[in-house]
């Protein structure tokens, strides 16, 4: 298929995403599903934040605790860096752990989420570095360790024995 009918089909899903029926909306996030086209997860986003009706939320959600491909976690690092709202947030990370892709590269962005986020939001980056499929360089984890520890006397007390887990995670 040439690229000039991909992005037509890519067009018509778009479309079909913010149809007033909701039959056409949960068909096209079926085709996103099937296809896991990374180029539709911006407009599905916008979806998820937009819609008020509980199914097209939830099956719209599945296609991002379902990736797999690997290039979908740059989308999902920078949706996570860019978002204000805290459920949206805490639903992004929680996309993470769930589709079990390869976010070590990230790991950094995690610990910033554990440190500074709410506890929910926390528990899940806990959750994201405690099944990254591998590791960054020596280098990167003492750096982590090294920001984790600074913040141990004054992280709040929902927190401490995850941060202690995490730095014993780290150091293993």
């Amino acid at each position: 298929m040439i690229n000039k009918e991909i992005e037509e089909q890519n067009q018509q899903i778009i479309q079909a995403l913010f149809h007033v029926e909701n039959e056409v909306v949960l068909n096209a996030v079926k085709k996103i599903h099937n296809s896991g086209n990374v180029e539709l997860l911006y407009p599905l986003l916008q979806l998820i934040k937009r819609t008020s009706n509980p199914k097209v939320e939830r099956k719209s959600k599945a296609v991002f605790f379902d990736l797999k491909a690997n290039d979908a976690t740059t989308f999902v690092v920078e949706s996570i860096k860019a978002e204000d709202d805290i459920s949206i947030k805490q639903f992004l990370v929680t996309a993470c752990w769930n589709n079990s892709l390869d976010y070590s590269a990230h790991l950094d962005l995690f610990i910033d989420l554990f440190l500074n986020e709410i506890f929910e939001i926390a528990f899940d980056a806990y959750t994201v570095i405690e099944n990254m499929i591998g590791f960054p360089d020596l280098e990167i984890i003492k750096i982590q360790i090294d920001k984790l520890k600074s913040k141990a006397s004054t992280i709040e007390s929902s927190k401490k024995q995850l941060l202690v887990d995490l730095v014993n995670l780290l150091e293993g």
